[in-house]
């Protein structure tokens, strides 16, 4: 089949990607068996959202099922590739072309690295100052413009650059301290706020004029503070013990009182 007729002739639906639906383009298996474009396992993966220090997991956009294999590692569909290439040469050739089809390969043909002579402690220790340096590059000129509006502190919310805070806190912690000064920082999942100054951990909400002088006005005094009930439960002490002879007359003599307490309450009249 020529190139010719080739751009003519419909796609058959069998060679089409369920994800991009375009003509498959060096396709790969997940765990489960299904096939995608090598193209689409890269947006797959790149995209798969997790917590800062969970290991990736990725799900097959067809059946759900997990796998922790990155994109690269999953085996290709070396007979697909073949019938595309061969019917579809046109196409074929023209996807070829994406850009992000080249960083794909780029990336999955880089060097092969000996694990077994690697440092992870060095390596992870490496990673978090480059990103230190760079996260802190990006969060410095925010930093100097906030202090400029007489802030003391900020709250950064934004969901990647947290999840970067996360991973190099601690030579980001150190750049800013002794750097910029920086008294405090606090860290969540959710975000990160940081304190320029001690300041701003002890900033009142309320404030009082303590050489405040005022004048009534002509407005009346309030009226005085209703009974507490430590006075209340005096009171019926006090008329427990005098009417213990008599229950009856007691009785009578708490309840009449009990009703002169209440409505002293709502008069403002009981001293």
């Amino acid at each position: 089949m020529s190139s010719k007729t080739d751009e003519e002739v419909p796609l058959m639906e069998e060679l089409k990607c369920t994800v991009c639906t375009n003509l498959y383009r060096k396709p790969a298996f997940f765990e489960c068996g299904h096939t995608f474009c090598l193209r689409c396992h890269y947006n797959i993966d790149r995209n798969t959202e997790r917590k800062t220090f969970e290991c990736p997991s990725f799900k097959c956009p067809m059946c759900r099922s997990v796998t922790s294999i990155p994109w690269n590692l999953r085996p290709p569909n070396l007979a697909l590739d073949t019938l595309c290439r061969t019917m579809y040469p046109f196409h074929y050739k023209e996807l070829e072309e994406k850009i992000i089809e080249k960083e794909a390969d780029a990336e999955k043909n880089k060097t092969k690295v000996d694990y077994s002579r690697i440092d992870l402690s060095q390596v992870a220790f490496d990673s978090q100052k480059r990103k230190a340096q760079k996260v802190y590059s990006q969060i410095i000129p925010l930093f100097f413009k906030e202090c400029l509006a007489g802030k003391s502190f900020i709250t950064l919310s934004e969901e990647g650059l947290v999840r970067d805070i996360e991973i190099c806190i601690q030579p980001l912690t150190k750049l800013l301290f002794e750097k910029n000064n920086v008294y405090k920082i606090n860290c969540t999942p959710k975000e990160c706020t940081v304190y320029f100054s001690d300041t701003a951990m002890q900033w009142a909400r309320e404030f009082r004029n303590e050489n405040h002088t005022s004048e009534n006005h002509g407005i009346e005094p309030t009226s005085p503070p209703p009974p507490t009930s430590r006075r209340i439960r005096n009171r019926f002490r006090r008329l427990s013990a005098s009417n213990s002879e008599n229950d009856d007359v007691g009785a009578h003599i708490l309840l009449g009182d009990i009703r002169s307490i209440v409505r002293d309450q709502f008069s403002g009249s009981l001293i």
